[in-house]
């Protein structure tokens, strides 16, 4: 897992070595299009504390001028806090927060920015979620395996079966619920993994993050 982070992170480090600079403009009427996608969908500052900071905070930057691409990335980040908070319907518009950022800076254009290579950017930011990710899910799978461990106790085969298939129950509910971070009900692969991954992991397949296989199909067969 550590060698999915130190790739992860010189991957972010080559993108803001690209000199990514994005225009005002761009990142305005972004915002405006996310606050009306967020006011349809109800958001209100006593309900989603966590979602409405993270989204008057996009508001801020766009009225402040041009953003590099750190300070947009530090935008995501805020807005993945919103998305893990514990309060399901707050978690859920920082999603939406999150996942609109995510797909603006997917969709950028040159002439939406000052300075920088933005394709190459992209294309390096990509992986490094993708690696980030990989190594987030890795260790949830580990925790999950620690947990049914502890539960089965000194039982037996039966009883770490159980524990496992239990474990991975509750994995699936978080996910439905957006209570997982980094997992979506929609993901094939994420299902996958929550529905019938106790059982790969009962019959002993091993699950080899670092070594390049893809998350999660090619690993668990």
């Amino acid at each position: 897992m550590e060698a999915l982070r130190t790739q992860a992170t010189r991957l972010y480090d080559a993108s803001e070595k690209a000199g990514v600079v994005i225009k005002q403009g761009a990142l305005q009427k972004f915002s405006r299009q996310l606050e009306k996608t967020l006011a349809d969908a109800g958001i209100d500052e006593g309900l989603h504390p966590a979602a409405f900071r993270a989204m008057q905070r996009v508001r801020g930057e766009a009225e402040r001028g041009n953003i590099t691409l750190k300070g947009l990335d530090m935008l995501r980040q805020i807005a993945g806090d919103a998305a893990g908070d514990p309060l399901a319907r707050d978690a859920q518009k920082g999603v939406v927060i999150k996942n609109a950022l995510s797909d603006f800076f997917d969709t950028l254009k040159p002439s939406d920015v000052v300075t920088g290579d933005v394709r190459g950017a992209n294309r390096m930011i990509k992986e490094a979620r993708s690696l980030y990710q990989r190594q987030a899910k890795s260790q949830t799978i580990e925790k999950l395996f620690e947990l049914a461990e502890i539960r089965a106790g000194q039982y037996s085969q039966s009883g770490l079966e159980n524990a496992l298939r239990t474990e991975f129950r509750g994995l699936a509910r978080r996910i439905v619920k957006g209570q997982e971070k980094g997992w979506t009900s929609g993901n094939p692969s994420d299902q996958e993994v929550a529905t019938g991954g106790w059982r790969h992991c009962w019959q002993g397949r091993s699950v080899d993050w670092q070594n390049g296989c893809a998350w999660p199909s090619q690993c668990w067969i």
